[in-house]
């Protein structure tokens, strides 16, 4: 499991972009419209990652998951989107966002001062 840190960077020097574990979640649309940076976009995936490998995915839609962790990585990124403004773009009730977002937040222990 990653603990996240507002400063790093979770790669490992994994290439996320051809992982097969994330396929499922394609954030590049949402990150476009959202107007994302790919750091974002890289946090985010491995973010979805580590939930995916902590069993934190089985029955969760894979909108929800995506949209909790594009809110999260947005926090440690720096780059400020509500929850109201994912929720629009992906098609997720806010309080979903809100509901993964803790759950994710918790269990993968990511910590930061912003969270």
């Amino acid at each position: 499991m990653t603990v996240y840190k507002e400063a790093s960077l979770p790669m490992g020097g994994v290439n996320w972009m051809k992982s097969p574990r994330i396929s499922k979640y394609d954030l590049s649309p949402y990150v476009g419209e959202l107007e994302l940076s790919s750091r974002t976009r890289v946090r985010a995936a491995a973010i979805l990652v580590d939930a995916e490998q902590a069993g934190l995915t089985a029955r969760k839609a894979p909108e929800s998951l995506m949209a909790a962790a594009l809110y999260i990585a947005c926090i440690l990124e720096g780059e400020r989107r509500t929850q109201g403004d994912i929720s629009q773009v992906i098609g997720v009730a806010a309080n979903t966002i809100q509901s993964r977002y803790k759950q994710l937040v918790q269990e993968l222990h990511i910590k930061s001062k912003s969270l």
